[in-house]
């Protein structure tokens, strides 16, 4: 189960705001379906990566376990081609 506080959302929309008024409506979709799936460097989140290509956007969502079994989305934004084609080879 995904959960998304109100500070994290908060966060998304005035760090990343271009991001959040076209993706966060697509965040159980990016979620459900991503194209890859990646572990941060620190290893302490996973990364789900989402390519929309009609616009062309490539979006990492941070998701981060919690000590139960909820995963806390924790952040929403694009990536450079760079980093999208680096998490396809660590996938």
């Amino acid at each position: 189960m995904f959960f998304i506080s109100k500070g994290n959302e908060d966060h998304i929309k005035s760090e990343h705001p271009t991001e959040y008024n076209q993706y966060f409506t697509e965040l159980s979709n990016i979620l459900a379906n991503p194209d890859y799936l990646g572990i941060h460097p620190s290893g302490r989140s996973v990364q789900y990566f989402k390519f929309f290509g009609n616009r062309p956007d490539r979006i990492l969502v941070a998701v981060r376990a919690t000590n139960g079994e909820t995963l806390l989305v924790r952040s929403l934004y694009s990536v450079t081609e760079e980093k999208w084609f680096c998490a396809k080879c660590w996938g």
